[in-house]
């Protein structure tokens, strides 16, 4: 259990790096090799230096270990994080309670079509 919405946005980036692994590992097989490492767009700047700093701090030693899997995948070239600011981020859109327009906005560049 986090303890914090950066914590939870750290286990979050860890499990996608888990599928977006998956995801590779597929596509190789399927003759699509990935020279490049697939991008996990986050938009918590704290879980993003927490996955970038591999120092120990007394307030992630609660942390399970399994969750620092991110920052192997970062050292092995495997995935990388790119910051996104919270405005620009369309995932939202499943997760919040958003003003009308924003909504239409979010809804529109994930592909969903809204009833005018």
């Amino acid at each position: 259990m986090a303890l914090s919405s950066t914590e939870a946005e750290y286990m979050a980036i860890s499990d996608a790096s888990r599928h977006a692994i998956w995801l590779r590992t597929l596509y190789t097989e399927l003759g699509f090799n990935q020279p490049s490492p697939l991008p996990i767009f986050v938009d918590n700047k704290g879980s993003v230096d927490l996955a970038l700093n591999p120092v120990h701090h007394k307030h992630t030693k609660h942390i399970d270990i399994k969750h620092h899997f991110i920052r192997q995948c970062l050292e092995d070239l495997t995935v990388e994080l790119k910051q996104i600011p919270t405005n620009e981020n369309f995932a939202d859109v499943l997760t919040k309670n958003l003003p009308f327009a924003r909504h239409s906005l979010f809804s529109g560049k994930l592909g969903v079509l809204t009833k005018d």
